[in-house]
């Protein structure tokens, strides 16, 4: 080489030493943004959150955690505008962070490519090529994904918890939100504490339970919901804000370990996208005491220890998963087309060989058995034989039958079904009427399955759009903004799914997505109409794989501990030879225990004390609680009298004015803040509360024991929150069902 070429050379090898330092600082500045900052920001409010629910519980607060809310100035509050931005936010982190990773891969292969290009071309200039920023790019960006998926494993569910808390102290601090189509909360939650409608079922049932040790008639149609309510009632000291509260936990502990499996095999993007989506969904029900959130909580656990049988394909997860998706049908029966599903993909999945496929199903099938048993055990030992389980599925079956729906059919055979004993009578009188509709007229049944299943299509996208969307008018910049980059974003994820399947095909993932896909639309045909995406609340943590996997990183991540090393220390604890049958199965179910991955012993913990809830804690909760006297209830009925509790053992609200002030603990709104929401008209027939009686005064949930369905009540605070276990109470009616005016109030039994 002459000395000209050299000096060529050089000139060209300092231009590409300076281009791959720009490139490294502009990539340092990349992984800044997509990694750090948003860690920060998410760190960062939910210490602030913490602290001011710290702050506000040392004052002496009614409602801790509304603070945070309360303290933000302006209009819309800025603390309920994050609320509402946030699964959005985190699904726009983690398809940024996703789309950053593939191109980073796109020019490692594209410089990886033009080297090999140039050592064929010019092989004495092999060693020139400018390759080691790219590579310098890529090792720090796998890295990077490393550090913040151990991170998120490490502080992901106190995030998690302030995320879920943050939704119930916008709830509960009753400041103006905007109105959104989706939230149940203003229905189910009235003035954000007093549960109305099937909340309120779900309410007096668990109050019933604990008071009489049995649950009433509508109960028996889910045992499990209100049986936990119970538990959770009991343990909170009747405290339904501190119930609600453990529910939230146990949602975000939930999602958390969803979530981590998420992570586990399809990387932390991924992972994001799952707890987005599924949290979007869940934030519209985690402030009431509906069965949605407990379904969509056990769900998510479902959801985790399936996927975790995935990635290890292990059968010991998959029966576990099986049986905890099991009891989030029984909480909220929904897609049930799903359990004989995971039979079949229990077949399809496990091998080789058909003793393994068998043995994968039978566990399974098992699980799923075992469940079912658990709620029928549960509604045997605190039900009173009046009522089965989903009876009220034969309203809806009865419907689609008739070619309407269910509230049309009640009012068609509204004589014949009061005249029934029990809903146990009415459910088969509405099976026999079903049958007998389709077989004389086939064609409206079918029709009406074809109207579901077009309906459920048609609503899909605008729904999971809308999910992530900011509920404010459409005229805004913002909102604008907003639902054009998430029908970007939705189209990209699901065109991005055959990607993400092709990539993981040996795993056989496309199985799993495939049978929950045709299970959920199978299922959608028979109830979508009547109910709407609430019924795929159990369900819910599995369909969004659908779109959270579309966001798996461009790196695989290293799988957990293979199956083989299951099956070795299995065989190996199997080989040892036990004193008795009984050991032998417990050395077993511990080789299993021990070769399980944290995440699913925890899961499988989770599920266990839930069970063990739902099976004993009743008994306690019941024993814990203080009970009428028969001439109490005697007394009250032949008085004309409601025999009801008084607060804090029930749900209540203080209507405060200037100056005036509230029970001690009691949750507080003010007159202003009422007269908006009824100006709003929140919730059917709410202007009946007008005129307002004179401040202070208080809105309370009555479970009244010697009737059989709760009441919204009005009355004098002190009237409501005398000294007693139990009130005796006089009232006057409305012309609404909603809510009634105290006339007076004593106590049926001083402390």
């Amino acid at each position: 080489m002459n000395a000209a070429s050299s000096n060529t050379a050089e000139k060209a090898g300092r231009r590409r030493l300076s281009g791959s330092t720009a490139s490294l600082v502009g990539w340092r500045a990349v992984r800044w943004l997509g990694f750090y900052l948003p860690l920060v920001f998410v760190a960062a409010g939910a210490l602030a959150f913490l602290s001011v629910a710290v702050w506000g519980w040392g004052r002496g607060t009614s409602v801790p955690l509304a603070e945070f809310v309360r303290i933000w100035p302006g209009e819309p509050n800025p603390a309920v505008v994050a609320e509402l931005l946030l699964p959005w936010l985190i699904l726009i982190w983690a398809a940024v962070g996703c789309l950053i990773g593939w191109v980073v891969r796109g020019r490692m292969a594209l410089a990886s490519s033009a080297a090999r290009r140039q050592a064929a071309r010019r092989p004495d200039r092999a060693a020139e090529s400018p390759t080691a920023a790219v590579d310098a790019v890529g090792r720090w960006w796998r890295a990077d994904e490393l550090r913040l998926r151990r991170t998120l494993a490490r502080w992901g569910l106190p995030l998690a918890c302030a995320v879920v808390c943050l939704r119930l102290a916008v709830v509960w601090s009753n400041v103006d939100r905007p109105a959104d189509q989706y939230d149940y909360a203003p229905y189910a939650a009235l003035l954000g504490h007093i549960p109305w409608s099937d909340a309120s079922g779900y309410y007096e049932g668990a109050q019933y339970f604990n008071t009489f040790g049995e649950l009433d008639i509508w109960n028996q149609r889910r045992p499990l919901n209100a049986l936990l309510l119970a538990v959770r009632l009991g343990l909170c000291g009747e405290r339904l804000d501190r119930a609600l509260l453990l529910q939230a936990v146990l949602l975000a502990a939930s999602l958390y370990l969803f979530a981590a499996a998420v992570g586990n095999r399809y990387g932390p993007w991924a992972a994001l996208a799952a707890f987005a989506i599924a949290w979007s969904y869940g934030r519209l029900y985690v402030a009431t005491t509906l069965s949605e959130s407990l379904g969509l909580a056990i769900g998510a656990m479902a959801a985790a220890l399936l996927l975790q049988a995935q990635t290890r394909s292990a059968i010991a997860p998959a029966a576990a998963g099986s049986f905890a998706l099991g009891l989030a049908m029984a909480v909220r029966a929904g897609a049930l087309f799903l359990l004989p599903g995971l039979v079949i993909w229990a077949v399809w999945q496990f091998g080789p060989g058909w003793r393994r496929r068998f043995a994968a199903a039978l566990a399974v099938a098992g699980g799923i058995g075992v469940a079912f048993a658990a709620n029928a055990l549960a509604l045997r030992c605190y039900g009173t034989g009046e009522n089965v389980a989903g009876s009220n599925f034969a309203l809806t079956l009865c419907g689609m039958a008739e070619g309407t729906n269910w509230s049309d059919v009640y009012e068609k055979y509204r004589d014949r079904l009061d005249s029934a004993a029990n809903e146990r009578e009415q459910a088969a009188f509405l099976y026999r009427t079903a049958w007998e509709r389709i077989q004389d007229e086939p064609s409206v049944f079918l029709g009406m399955m074809a109207r579901n299943e077009k309906q459920f299509a048609r609503d899909l996208r605008p729904w999971m759009a809308g999910l992530t969307s900011l509920p404010l008018p459409p005229d805004q910049s913002i909102v604008r903004k907003i639902a054009r980059t998430n029908r970007w974003l939705w189209t990209g994820m699901l065109a991005g799914l055959p990607l993400a399947l092709w990539r993981w095909r040996r795993g056989g993932d496309w199985k799993l997505l495939l049978i929950v896909a045709a299970a959920t639309a199978a299922s959608a045909a028979f109830l979508y109409l009547d109910g709407g995406f609430r019924v795929f609340a159990a369900s819910w943590p599995l369909t969004i794989l659908c779109w959270a996997i579309a966001l798996a990183s461009a790196s695989r991540p290293k799988l957990s501990a293979p199956a083989a090393a299951h099956s070795a220390a299995v065989r190996q604890d199997a080989t040892e030879p036990a004193s008795c049958q009984f050991c032998d199965w417990a050395a077993r179910l511990g080789s299993l225990w021990r070769a399980a991955t944290p995440l699913e012993r925890a899961g499988t913990a989770l599920i266990a004390i839930l069970t063990l809830a739902a099976l004993v804690g009743p008994r306690i909760s019941f024993a814990l609680t203080p009970k009428p006297t028969a001439e109490m209830i005697e007394s009250a009925q032949r008085d004309g009298c409601w025999l009801a509790f008084p607060w804090p053992r029930t749900a209540a609200v203080a209507v405060v004015g200037p100056g005036d002030t509230a029970p001690a603990g009691m949750p507080t709104v003010t007159v202003a803040q009422l007269e908006r929401l009824i100006d709003r008209n929140i919730h059917e027939r709410i202007h009946v509360l007008r005129p307002l009686p004179p401040t202070p005064f208080v809105i309370i949930n009555v479970s009244a024991l010697t009737r059989t369905q709760s009441q919204v009540l009005i009355g004098p605070p002190d009237a409501l929150t005398l000294p007693t276990d139990f009130l005796r109470l006089r009232v006057i009616a409305t012309e609404s069902p909603l809510h009634f005016r105290l006339q007076s109030a004593e106590p049926a039994r001083p402390r």
